[in-house]
């Protein structure tokens, strides 16, 4: 499934119905405010949706540590809010390092309204070969081992 930004409702009563089936839900996103925030409503209640049985979410998204350790070029971000974006950042599970990475400050000089700027790291800013290097690396680390089924049974073609 792609939700390709915030969750749906929809998307949240899917990942319920697939984890009352012991389906357990990893989720890939981008290193930037709205990904953590879309793992953050995979794993959480909302006002618009409250999970009966609680998920079992796996975060293989891209963190600030991941980012560095590969050297991706992160790219600047603007956040027209009075409020501060690191409050919603930190109550979504953001470290401090993070946090101060996607939210450098407010700035004012946008007039009329003020808002805060930082930066981002998207998926792709990472080559072809750096992503699947790494998302394997991070299905590995979870646990998640490749599964090729048994070739299929074929019967000798009936002659007429």
């Amino acid at each position: 499934m792609s939700t390709k930004g915030q969750t749906v409702t929809a998307s949240r009563h899917l990942v319920e119905t697939l984890s009352h089936q012991g389906v357990t839900i990893l989720v890939l996103h981008d290193f930037d405010k709205a990904g953590i925030e879309i793992l953050d409503k995979f794993q959480s209640d909302t006002h618009r949706y409250a999970y009966d049985t609680p998920p079992n979410v796996i975060d293989l998204g891209l963190r600030l540590v991941d980012a560095q350790a590969m050297g991706l070029q992160s790219e600047p971000v603007w956040y027209p809010s009075e409020v501060d974006p690191q409050t919603s950042l930190r109550r979504c599970g953001a470290t401090d390092e993070e946090c101060t990475f996607l939210v450098h400050g407010l700035v004012d000089r946008y007039w009329p309204k003020s808002g805060w700027q930082g930066e981002r790291i998207e998926l792709n800013a990472m080559t072809s070969r750096q992503f699947l290097t790494w998302l394997e690396a991070k299905l590995s680390e979870v646990g998640v081992q490749k599964w090729c089924p048994p070739p299929r049974y074929s019967p000798e073609p009936i002659s007429n």
